[in-house]
């Protein structure tokens, strides 16, 4: 029990510290790519950088567009299920849309050079976030305790909400605010004249907790991709990239205090985050043909530049008046306003080797092997505000913390 209730207090200051600003973690969430694409593609693991011919293969190495020799509109769906059990809590987030969609249009030139160019629009999912985690159990020390404890030392004049605090979570601590606007903890000065917070007293009563994390989103891919052959052997192309991502976490935590016959009170704490931006990079690619059966490619793709934005706001909905004498209590929601946050995010850029083997119409193996340096991401505040050093430290956690990863599909 202790283990679970230790989670829960772990999971809340993440998510409390994701309140104050992006972190070394945001920019790898959304640096990542799932496996999706074409029903084909996914078929063969995503191993599609040498071959060509196809939307997804497109996307991952653009010279795969001079393959075409006619033109073409496909699209895929897919069906994606999350999982998750905490104990006997069990959940379950399934998606269901579009993975991918696009056209190429086919230019024949009449050269036997270069006898043909390509234009191509694709749409590709590139991650999706969709997942539902709850847990729940009872255990020793309370969330309240946690607040006091994170409170200590804080001014008590400097947790009123709203006073002069245009945005308290930036300000102090949104546990401490949001407790003492609540009534579960509270402060005294001591000798030494510094405030030290006391949690509510429930006599003894058992808490029951609960956590439940409700998380949605997506990154989406749109290319716009040019290419063509030389001389069929040589595939060049080269694609546009627009990136639209969206996420959103809301989480909340329950507490309920019983006697052991019924709940006398408790309290939700929550907070939901929302980010939405887009994104501009461009990738390059060649595929080379030196006999009929082997295809050599390599593509590489820029980093992605984010421009994002950030709102979120925090609550509090407490029933505790069976532990609160003060005739002021009255309990309620207590809520922050609505903030917004807008930053700027480099991803790491990739390369992609890959070699294929097409024997007639009857076997293929094809294998790409990407490398991506996540030393490489940066967070930056956008060009012209103020403070443009705010993101140092986390910029030097990205650098210490990430190395150069490798991944193979074959």
């Amino acid at each position: 029990m202790r283990k679970i209730t230790y989670t829960f207090l772990a999971f809340m200051l993440v998510t409390s510290l994701h309140l104050y600003s992006q972190s070394e973690m945001d920019a790898l969430k959304f640096s990542r790519s799932g496996l999706y694409g074409t029903a084909r593609s996914i078929g063969m693991g995503g191993a599609f950088g040498a071959l060509g011919g196809d939307m997804t293969g497109v996307s991952i190495n653009p010279a795969g567009i001079g393959v075409y020799r006619s033109s073409e509109i496909a699209g895929t769906f897919g069906l994606q299920s999350n999982n998750s059990k905490v104990g006997d809590i069990k959940n379950r987030a399934n998606d269901f849309n579009m993975h991918n969609f696009g056209f190429v249009g086919y230019f024949p030139l009449r050269n036997e050079t270069m006898p043909l160019i390509n234009f191509g629009f694709a749409h590709n999912r590139h991650n999706s976030f969709n997942k539902t985690v709850g847990a729940a159990g009872s255990g020793i020390g309370t969330m309240m305790d946690y607040m006091a404890e994170r409170s200590s030392g804080v001014d008590r004049e400097k947790l009123f909400m709203g006073k002069d605090l245009p945005d308290p979570f930036l300000s102090q601590d949104w546990l401490s605010v949001l407790g003492f606007n609540s009534w579960l903890i509270d402060g005294k000065k001591n000798a030494d004249g510094k405030y030290v917070y006391s949690p509510l007293n429930t006599n003894g009563d058992n808490p029951f907790q609960e956590i439940k994390t409700y998380e949605r989103g997506y990154i989406d891919n749109y290319d716009f991709t040019i290419g063509t052959t030389i001389s069929d052997v040589l595939n060049i192309g080269v694609s546009l990239n627009l990136t639209d991502l969206y996420h959103y976490i809301d989480t909340e935590f329950l507490e309920d205090f019983d006697d052991g016959t019924k709940i006398k009170g408790g309290y939700t704490l929550g907070n939901n985050v929302i980010t939405k931006g887009s994104g501009i990079g461009a990738k390059l690619g060649l595929i080379y043909r030196p006999i009929h059966e082997l295809r050599l490619g390599v593509a590489y793709h820029t980093p992605v530049v984010y421009s994002l934005t950030e709102s979120y706001d925090a609550y509090l909905d407490d029933d505790m008046g069976a532990y609160i004498a003060d005739p002021d209590y009255e309990k309620g929601v207590t809520s922050s306003a609505r903030f917004s946050n807008y930053y700027d995010l480099r991803t790491p850029s990739k390369w992609v080797f890959s070699a294929a083997s097409v024997l007639g119409s009857n076997f293929i193996l094809s294998a790409d092997y990407e490398v991506t340096d996540y030393r490489n991401m940066k967070l930056k505040v956008p060009a012209g505000a103020s403070n443009q050093s705010f993101y140092d430290y986390d910029n030097q956690y990205i650098s210490e913390d990430f190395k150069v990863t490798s991944t193979l599909r074959l």
